[in-house]
């Protein structure tokens, strides 16, 4: 196992170095709907001007003799041994290739456009793969239905059920009895307060006293009338 993973890390130091310890990258997968125009995207790392090399797109997914999506070499692009599906179809970014990124557009994408897209630079033995995922018109058309659906008006409230209304009324017998309690507890306690103070006391002195004069006043008026 040892002497295994020393001659896997030997060769990737050759391979790096033979490359000048450089790599190319590329997004795995990209979705694009069907008739659009779709960007291809590899990077090169470190940056590096690749302008001067031979840079190359296929589709490894198709025949190894005829599956040129895109040429580039001599710092112009070739356009001969380019697949008959994608004439006057690809471009290729120029001034990206000066920061070592290879950018190339496919305008109007089908179905069969969708699978691998192998980039390769040659003289750098380097090369990366990603995906496209080409979305059919039926299901872009299906996927707004759908969306129209879900968003639609919200529903109306619903008018509150029977439950609701026993919960409230339960909650009222056992709040009324509480709620009058206290009341009553409060009246008390103001009554002790007011006693304690005299003010009740004094309240009933008043009340005999005004029922006192009113006593008297008959006996003086029958006194009056006999004199």
């Amino acid at each position: 196992m040892r002497m295994t993973a020393l001659l896997i890390f030997t060769c990737l130091c050759v391979a790096m170095a033979l490359a000048g310890g450089r790599h190319l990258s590329c997004q795995s997968l990209i979705q694009a709907p069907e008739g659009s125009t779709v960007t291809l995207q590899s990077r090169l790392h470190p940056g590096l001007n690749l302008s001067p090399y031979t840079v190359d797109v296929r589709k490894p997914d198709l025949h190894a003799d005829d599956n040129v999506v895109h040429s580039y070499r001599d710092r112009r692009d070739h356009f001969d041994p380019q697949m008959v599906q994608y004439k006057d179809r690809t471009t290729l970014n120029h001034e990206d290739l000066l920061l070592g990124i290879v950018t190339l557009q496919i305008s109007s994408v089908t179905l069969s456009d969708g699978g691998p897209f192998r980039f390769f630079v040659p003289k750098m033995k380097l090369f990366c793969v990603t995906n496209l995922t080409v979305v059919s018109k039926d299901q872009q058309n299906r996927t707004k239905r759908h969306d129209s659906t879900t968003t639609g008006p919200p529903p109306e409230e619903e008018p509150e059920s029977e439950d609701r209304g026993a919960e409230t009324s339960a909650v009222l017998i056992i709040v009324l009895p509480v709620v009058g309690v206290l009341l009553l507890l409060l009246l008390v306690a103001a009554f002790l307060l007011l006693w304690k103070c005299g003010v009740i006391e004094k309240c009933m002195r008043m009340l005999r006293g005004e029922r006192q004069q009113e006593y008297e006043r008959p006996r003086d008026i029958e006194l009056q009338q006999r004199k």
